[in-house]
């Protein structure tokens, strides 16, 4: 079935998530800092041919983006019951189940991002684009910790409301 109007699935992750208040908010966002300071060689000074951090970044993000999308669509496919009433419940404005869904979605948001700058580095070899671009990658390996952590809710949540399930 084909969405009505474009980008209306991102326009919602996107009022989910909390838009760039909860960006600049986040704790991963801003620890994504340390290790963006702490390796800084690797998106400052390249060595004979690309950034080293491009190379790197090509050989985790692909295969995390792939377990991303497939844990997003095992999140998504949850059956209906009291669990799932319980985590639909939006008496608070965002149910727990949209907040989880969010989180995921931005984490493979921000690993497209990524990889969208990696090809902007590799176009434009200079220490600004690898700079945000290696950016990019350490903020998209925090998202990750994001996403765990709200497993970790969600797991919790489940295991507290074991007695609901048949």
């Amino acid at each position: 079935m084909a969405e009505t109007e474009p980008f209306k699935g991102l326009i919602t992750y996107w009022r989910d998530y909390g838009g760039w208040k909860e960006v600049r908010r986040s704790p991963y966002f801003r620890r994504s800092f340390f290790p963006f300071v702490l390796l800084f060689p690797l998106w400052l000074f390249p060595l004979e041919g690309p950034y080293l951090w491009v190379d790197l970044a090509l050989s985790i993000l692909p295969a995390l983006l792939s377990f991303s999308l497939a844990a997003l669509a095992i999140l998504l496919s949850m059956p209906s019951g009291e669990f799932f009433k319980i985590l639909t419940n939006d008496d608070d404005g965002v149910s727990f189940y949209m907040a989880v869904s969010s989180t995921f979605t931005h984490f493979i948001v921000v690993q497209i991002w990524a990889l969208f700058m990696i090809g902007l580095t590799l176009a434009f070899p200079y220490p600004g684009t690898s700079g945000l671009g290696f950016f990019s990658f350490c903020y998209s390996i925090s998202c990750g910790l994001a996403a765990v952590s709200t497993l970790m809710s969600y797991a919790n949540l489940r295991n507290e409301a074991a007695d609901l399930e048949p």
